[in-house]
Order: C-alpha cells, then structure tokens, then sequence
C-alpha cells in the first residue's frame, strides 16, 4: 500500500513539476514588450497543503468486523493534498477552477470506555472494587484521487472566496483495528490477552469507492511575478456520504497554497530580413550507401557453418493410435452434448472419412463415435453392445435408469445421425463399469460415469493409422546476416529467399510475421526455420537478397547463393543411401492400476510384431496418469512395458525399454479421456529400407 502512495505522489508531483517548470522564462524572450500589453487565457499550476482530518461517526461496528464498542463518534487524522490546477478568468472578480490530486484523509477513532464491568484488587493492603477501561480503536487510512470544480469570487484587494464540489475516488481505504484494557492491570479478556477483535490492515468492509465533498474556502493572493501568482488558503470539506456502509463521515480541513502561472495568446514574430549572400558553390561528395549479406546454418547441436549447403530429407512415418471406447457423462446426466466429443449432423456424415483425421490422439477420441459409426456403415453385418455405466454414489447410487439412459443415448446418435439399425446395437446397463476407476477419489468417479462400446468384432474398435511423409532440413535453421553502411538515411530495406522465381520468406520493417527487432536504420540479424512451410522443394539453389534505399533515391543490393540437396524416398532407395521407416504405435490404453494384457491387446501386439524386422531397433515407453505417487507409477509404468515385451519378444540388443510413469503426463487430465489415454504404452520402431 506504501509503494502504491508513493507511485500516486511521484505522478501528481511530475504534473505539478511539468507546468511549473516551463513558465520560469515565460516573459524571457524577445516579444516581452508585445506580451506586457496582453491578458492571459488561462493559468496552469499546482497547489499542496497539510489536511486536518475531523470524522463525524455514529456506529458501534463495521459488520462483519466484530466490535464491542458502546458507539463510535467522532476521529481526528492529519494528511496531505497535493494535485495540479487549471483557472480561467471570465472577469477580473470572477473565475472557474479545476484541480486534478490526491489527498491523504484517514482519522483515527477512539472511545475510552470506563466502566465495561468490575473487578476486585488490593490497594494499600485493602480489597477494592475498581471499574474496567477499555480503549476502542479504530485506525483507517483513507486516500484519493479527486477532481474539484470551483468558482471563485476576489473581494477587498485579495481575498478570494472559493465554492465547489470534489469527487473523490478511493485508491486506499484501510482500517487496523483493536480493543485494549487500559485498567486496572490486573485483568485480561478471556483469552489471557490484553487486546481483543484486532485486525490490522484491513479493507473497509464495503467502504464507498466514490466519495463526494462540498466546498468553501478562503484564500489570499500575492502576486510573485507578472500575472503569476502565489495565494495561501484554507479550505473546508463538507461530505455527502458515508465511507463504509455505516454513518461515518470524513470531514477536513485543507490548509495550504497555489501556485499559478499565465498562458498568454500566440503572438507572431516579427518578420526576418533576408540577407543575399554570394558565394562559391562546391558540390559536396555523394553519401555512401553498401549493402552486403551473410548465411549461417546453425545445426541441431548449435554449431555454426557459414554458407551451408542445405539438405531437406524425407522419412516415411506411420502412427497408430487407440480408441478409447468410453464416453463420459456429467453427473447425473446422461446429455451426450456435454460429453465433448464432435458430433455431426446428418449431411455431414456423407464427408467424414477415417484417413482424413487430424494427426492427434485427443482429437481422433472425440470423434469416436463417428469412427464407430463410419466403420459399421462400411461393415454392415457387425454388431456393437453399449452398456451404460455410475458411479454408484450420492445421486448416481444404484441408478440403473440413468446408466441405461446414458447407453440409449449413445445409441440414438448412431441410429438418427450414421443411420445404423437399431437391431445391430444391443444395449446393457450396471453401476460401477467392469474395470471401474477409483471410485474413492473425484477423478476416478468421473471416469465411472460413462458408457462403454464392445464387440465381438475386432475390426469395429480397432486402431486408427495414419500414415505420412515428414521432411527435416539439416540445418533446421539458417541465420541471415545483412551488413549496411549508410552516410545518408536509411529509409528502406528487405531480405527476400527464393527459390526459382518462389518466395519463401520475405523479411522487412513493416512484415508482422518478422520475429526479431528491426529498424528502418539497422536491419538486424533474421532467423529462418527452414523447416516451417512453404520449405525449398526443388534441388536448384536458393537466393537470399537484400535490398535497401535512402533518402536521396540511392540503392545498394547484396545477395548470396546456398545450395540444397533434396533426399526424397525414393532417391535414397535408388541410390542405396541409408533411409529408414518410423512406424509409432500407442495401440493398448490399460484400466486403472492394470498392466495385463487383454485378448484385444495382443492381437495388436500381434500386428505390431509382425512390423519388426531383424535390423529394426525398438523403443517401448510405459506411461501412467496422475493417480497414486510418481515411484509407484514408473513401477506401474516397467510393468506395463514387460507385458508389451513379453508378447514382441524383442532382441535385446535393438531394444530400449524407458518406464516414464507419471513424470510426463502425455495428455490433459483434468478430462478422463485424458487419464485414460495415460495409462499406455508407446512403442516406435525405426526400420532401415533399401529398395
């Protein structure tokens, strides 16, 4: 709260200081004379002061503060003003005032109750009775932003009476407070303390951020230069509403000074002789303008190469990914609009293809039912059971219909919107699911609310794969280097890489998708990520060419050449160089704590196997969710991988087994299909090919 005052006071101090400053050589210059016969237009200037802080009160607490005060009444306080001020004169006698600060207006509230109750203590060898005194306080710091209208009558040679409103915007507004015993000093308060109900630096309990003030003043003004003047006042505030929601007014008095200064009309210089001068002409030398440019790869281990020949490679990649057959409800509902997957209209079924699925794992599973779907239109003798599952708890307790709801549902979307017959799907309702989460924990129910696909049919809820072409460049990233010496003003400049007569990038003061800080003055060093689309697709060489003017119509141009060598499949077959295929699988999604492996599982494993060839080198990660303590994850996780293992049966040698548990979350778990998708094993096998 400190640091926020003193940020408040260095602004309004800066604002005072701005309009004070510049007037000292207001009347310095060469039309004084003209000046002296002129009127201001207006006064700028600033004003301080010391603010005597008297509150008015009638409450015994400010709720929910506890406070056992018979009633507070009344607080003194002393602050500070301290703002800037803006006077127009509409006749010598009278003028308006606006004054932009801060004031400081906290009090300190205090009642000394004397008698709250009896007490017995020796004096002088002899038991009396004493009274109890407590001291109630209340400590507020109340502080403002405010903005004051004023109207100004001058009287008697000086005096000015000043009326007007301020409306001030709380920027602090705080209160410590306490009980105290203050005798005798033999007791205490229940809890053995001499003070009670203290709190310290509080909010004001639904305090007002608007507080409004009437105004009137007095002031006297001593002219301390021409038309500038110093003027001491007092004011007094009178408020109109209450700072807290209780009757506690902040009345002040402001003692204090302004200071203003005059703004006088523009006036014209006097015109300026010319004086013909003759002389010689010497044509001076023309402003130099060179351009030049440089090319480092920076490769993936951060070394540099200047002017690198660079290589774009291709590699052949496939990716299965598992479907997670489960669809989650919210609690108590089964509204499958708020499962959060996709679900399409009935026109757009016509267009969803399998192969054409985005290249991500949480985006396949929500587009599950729509696989399913597309799949049994393409299989039309297969069957699928739905069966519709709780959590077995609170609302959901043996709730059979809303588990069979949720099944229907899932139903009446394959049936209305993919067409499917009604007698292909056979439905099922339980509580908890065969293979339930952890149903003493949030994130298991929530997984236990769902509805689960089956079938007889492996074909139905098999893997999705997808298959593409990635290309890496080596250099991945090539650093641009321009080098421009310019006597004149650079006024311009582009670097542009092409290839063929096709831009790849373009790079220049005004393009927003540059990364670096660049000037019209210096064109600075430029990163291109070879590897972002559009990449050099052709083994013709690419020309990076800088381009800069000045502002006397000067060019200068520098360009350089860097070769590629495109390494496509099929030339590296051809060619007998070492290629590989990557084939990438995360085929099985484990049930909670689980690491067996089901009948659909190793007929995956069962395909994958037959993917691994004698050279290729096999890598299994072993994953788990949030659920349960990281040692016993990566444990859970080298399970899960030996069970992989013991079905491929992989060499030794080409194999690496990297148990990651729950360290690396793959997927969000806050959703359950996430923590689902968790609980896997990923496998990648990198095969060398020759043709």
């Amino acid at each position: 709260m400190k640091n926020t005052k003193m940020k408040i006071f260095k602004i309004l101090f800066v604002i005072v200081i701005t309009f004070i400053l510049p007037f000292d050589n207001a009347q310095g210059n060469d039309f004084d004379s003209v000046k002296a016969n002129l009127n201001p237009i207006f006064y700028l200037g600033g004003y301080a002061g010391y603010n005597l802080n008297l509150h008015s009160a009638d409450f015994k607490e400010i709720p929910p503060v506890p406070n056992c005060c018979k009633g507070f009444t009344s607080g003194t306080g002393s602050g500070f003003s301290l703002g800037a001020l803006f006077d127009y004169e509409v006749n010598p006698d009278m003028s308006f005032e606006g004054r932009l600060g801060y004031s400081s207006i906290g009090a300190e509230l205090l009642v000394h109750d004397k008698n709250i109750g009896n007490t017995t203590v020796i004096r002088d060898g002899n038991t009396v009775v004493e009274n109890v005194s407590v001291d109630h306080t209340i400590d507020s710091k109340i502080s403002v932003i405010s903005i004051e209208p004023i109207f100004k009558i001058k009287f008697l040679e000086g005096f000015i009476a000043s009326f007007g409103l301020k409306a001030g915007f709380m920027v602090t507004g705080t209160m410590s407070q306490k009980e105290q015993l203050i005798s005798p000093n033999n007791v205490t308060f229940l809890d053995g303390r001499l003070i009670q109900n203290d709190y310290y630096d509080l909010e004001i309990p639904d305090k007002n951020s608007f507080l409004l003030f009437g105004m009137m003043g007095l002031g006297y003004e001593l002219p301390i230069g021409k038309n500038t003047y110093l003027t001491p006042e007092i004011k007094y505030y009178i408020p109109f509403n209450d700072v807290a929601a209780v009757n506690w007014k902040p009345t002040h008095w402001q003692f204090g000074a302004s200071i203003k200064f005059p703004f006088y009309p523009y006036v014209e210089p006097p015109p300026i002789k010319k004086i013909e001068l003759i002389d010689t002409v010497v044509p001076l030398p023309k402003p130099k303008l060179t351009a030049a440019i440089e090319a480092f790869g920076i490769g993936a281990d951060g070394k540099r190469q200047k002017t690198p020949t660079i290589v774009i490679e291709e590699t052949e990649i496939e990716e299965g990914f598992p479907l997670l057959p489960h669809v989650f409800f919210k609690e108590g509902s089964s509204d499958i609009n708020t499962s959060g997957l996709n679900l399409l209209t009935k026109n757009k079924t016509n267009f969803f293809v399998e192969d054409s699925l985005n290249w991500n794992i949480m985006d396949i599973y929500s587009d599950l039912l729509n696989i399913v779907g597309y799949r049994m239109r393409q299989m039309p003798k297969e069957k699928i059971t739905l069966t519709g599952c709780n959590k077995n708890l609170g609302a959901e307790t043996n709730n059979l219909n809303l588990s069979r709801k949720r099944a229907e549902a899932v139903k009446e979307y394959l049936v209305n919107i993919w067409g499917i017959k009604p007698e292909r799907i056979n439905l099922k309702e339980r509580n908890l699911p065969e293979n339930p989460g952890n149903n003493t924990v949030i994130d298991g129910q929530i997984e236990n609310q769902r509805a689960e696909l089956s079938s007889t049919s492996f074909e139905l809820l098999k893997p999705v794969y997808l298959k593409e072409i990635e290309r890496k460049s080596n250099p991945p990233v090539v650093e641009i280097e321009p080098n421009v010496y310019c006597e004149a003003e650079l006024t311009g400049w582009d670097i542009t890489v092409e290839q063929s007569g096709s831009v790849l990038r373009k790079y220049s003061p005004k393009d927003s998708s540059t990364t670096l800080r660049m000037t019209i003055k210096e064109p600075g060093k430029q990163v291109w990520d070879v590897e972002k689309e559009p990449l050099p697709k052709l083994d013709t060489p690419v020309k990076i060419k800088l381009t800069t003017s000045d502002n006397i119509e000067q060019k200068a141009d520098a360009e350089i050449f860097l070769n590629i060598e495109q390494l496509t499949i099929r030339k590296k077959r051809y060619e007998l160089k070492e290629d590989k295929r990557i084939e990438r699988f995360s085929l099985i999604v484990f049930d909670y704590d689980k690491a067996n492996i089901k009948p659909d599982h190793k007929k995956i494993l069962d395909g994958i196997k037959q993917r691994i060839m004698a050279n290729s080198m096999v890598t299994i990660e072993g994953f788990a969710d949030r659920t349960g303590e990281s040692l016993y994850n990566r444990e859970l996780a080298l399970r899960r991988c030996n069970e992989v293992q013991n079905i491929l049966n992989v060499n030794k040698i080409n194999l690496n087994i990297n148990p990651i548990g729950s360290d690396v979350l793959l997927y969000n778990n806050d959703l359950p299909q996430g923590r689902s998708y968790c609980r896997t094993v990923k496998i990648k096998i990198e095969t060398p090919v020759k043709e």
